[in-house]
């Protein structure tokens, strides 16, 4: 998540803002969770035609016992409780620049776009 200071003006991208991201603060980590499982969800059909390593939903329904869509709908709810902790840290957020932080919010929403209904990216 560092990688998104790069090409950010000096004022936002700072010592602070990249210790801040290697830190891996709450924010950072609900927002890989939105990217990882929304990922894995809508690329699961193509990806179980070719060898490739476990998604989350193969983890899930393995660890579980579930179907597929039992996993997902698990998942789901994962993917909706990272929401309300962005939604958390957005407005407990001091001392580090909104813009930095916003680079997450605008991550997860990007790949709710991208990853919607359709693996439109992989």
């Amino acid at each position: 998540y560092c990688s998104f200071l790069t090409g950010m003006e000096e004022a936002v991208a700072t010592k602070d803002a990249f210790e801040w991201f290697a830190s891996f603060p709450k924010i950072v980590e609900a927002c890989a969770i939105i990217v990882r499982i929304t990922n894995d969800i809508t690329s699961k059909e193509r990806e179980q035609k070719r060898e490739h390593v476990a998604s989350t939903v193969d983890c899930y329904m393995k660890e579980y016992g579930t179907s597929k869509d039992v996993a997902c709908e698990k998942l789901l709810g994962f993917v909706e409780d990272a929401w309300k902790t962005i939604n958390e840290e957005l407005l407990n957020a001091t001392g580090l620049s909104r813009e930095v932080i916003k680079l997450s919010l605008h991550s997860s929403r990007s790949t709710e776009l991208i990853y919607k209904h359709v693996d439109a990216f992989t």
